[in-house]
């Protein structure tokens, strides 16, 4: 399909966006962490029985084999991969522990990564965090 419907695909589980001025691109130091939580999704494969359950093992499987990632402008131009230096793509995993009552939240757990679902794709997260950014940090996206 085209770049300009993929909001509308029935497979899209999100989008991050951020915008920039190429006038101030400034040293490459700065990062960007973004968040698309895939727990909806998963909890439709499994009702629908796309999944087999909700343990990581299950879900390393299923999203190794089906998870897809892609760059667009804002124009609607695709972008190679190759044209985003230092873009690492993980999925984190975490338990959370749901509100026993009325006006209690919900209690995360620590973020574990994934490194089976991305290994081995382009900018795909290998177990080992990458520092494009000269030496400012790392990269982390959950």
């Amino acid at each position: 399909s085209k770049p300009e419907q993929w909001h509308d695909e029935p497979n899209l589980i999100g989008a991050h966006g951020f915008f920039s001025s190429p006038k101030a691109m400034g040293d490459g130091t700065a990062r960007v962490n973004a968040g698309i939580s895939l727990t909806g999704s998963l909890a439709s494969k499994l009702k629908s029985g796309g999944l087999k359950d909700l343990s990581t093992d299950s879900v390393t499987a299923y999203l190794k084999e089906h998870i897809e990632w892609k760059i667009v402008k804002a124009d609607g131009s695709v972008v190679d991969k190759d044209d985003v230096p230092g873009l690492q793509i993980a999925i984190m995993t975490s338990v959370v522990q749901l509100p026993g009552a009325k006006g209690q939240i919900a209690r995360w757990g620590g973020f574990e990564a994934l490194p089976d679902v991305t290994k081995g794709r382009k900018y795909g997260f290998d177990g080992e965090w990458k520092s494009h950014f000269h030496g400012h940090g790392h990269g982390r996206g959950h």
